[in-house]
């Protein structure tokens, strides 16, 4: 292509986003200690073995998914679609709540 056809297209309530601000991301040595540290609940500090596993999985989906906390807490059941190939998808109100 000699242009690109999109270059002037404007999108409704799209305002120019700055760069990500990373000040607010761990780290991957920070999260290995998280990680590390909430692996340990169970013998360190006395939890549940379920108590434990459910935090550690929500450690990973929130890591793995990237969703803010009220994102998180906010998903449910009804709000999972099923593409026409049969993948799952978790629709998600984002932040500006459009």
């Amino acid at each position: 292509m000699l242009a690109n056809p999109f270059a002037g297209a404007k999108v409704r309530g799209g305002a120019k986003t700055g760069d990500l601000d990373a000040s607010r991301a761990f780290t991957e040595g920070e999260w290995l200690l998280v990680r590390t540290i909430a692996e340990g609940l169970e013998w360190s500090y006395g939890w549940s073995a379920p108590a434990a596993q459910r935090l550690c999985f929500l450690l990973d989906f929130g890591f793995a998914t990237g969703l803010r906390v009220s994102e998180l807490v906010g998903a449910m059941l009804g709000h999972i679609d099923r593409d026409a190939c049969g993948e799952h998808w978790l629709r998600v109100t984002g932040k500006s709540r459009t």
